[in-house]
């Protein structure tokens, strides 16, 4: 079996998943090898800037992110696109999106797939790779 190792960082509000990555209480930051949680720690929010945050993401060594938001065709695709340049996997959390603005759920989830290379998953799957 090929070895596939993650780093993932959740945005947290206590025990829930937060609803602003930047602007979050704390980040817990997974270490996935084989989809089995290796490592899991939690991180204070530095309240860092943007490219500074991508900084510390960086330097944690997480290639994985997680995204959700209010409008899956204006902040989730902003979100999926600038970690997509930055190099980083995402996975969508597709039944914690939704649209309101502009477009469609499934064109918004299609383009994901097929522009960013986005797993568009549900919430249980997002949870199923968070415990392992």
């Amino acid at each position: 079996m090929e070895r596939v190792l993650m780093r993932i960082a959740v945005a947290s509000e206590g025990l829930e998943v937060a609803p602003r990555f930047r602007q979050c209480a704390s980040y817990m930051c997974y270490r996935v090898d084989r989809g089995i949680i290796v490592e899991c720690q939690n991180l204070p929010n530095p309240g860092l800037a943007a490219p500074k945050l991508v900084a510390l993401l960086v330097e944690m060594g997480v290639d994985t992110l997680i995204v959700c938001g209010c409008d899956t065709n204006i902040c989730v695709l902003h979100t999926l696109a600038g970690a997509f340049y930055r190099g980083y996997r995402t996975v969508v959390a597709a039944d914690a999106c939704g649209t309101f603005l502009v477009g469609t759920q499934e064109a918004g989830l299609d383009y994901f797939v097929r522009c960013f290379d986005s797993r568009v998953v549900d919430t249980q799957h997002v949870l199923g790779y968070l415990r392992g």
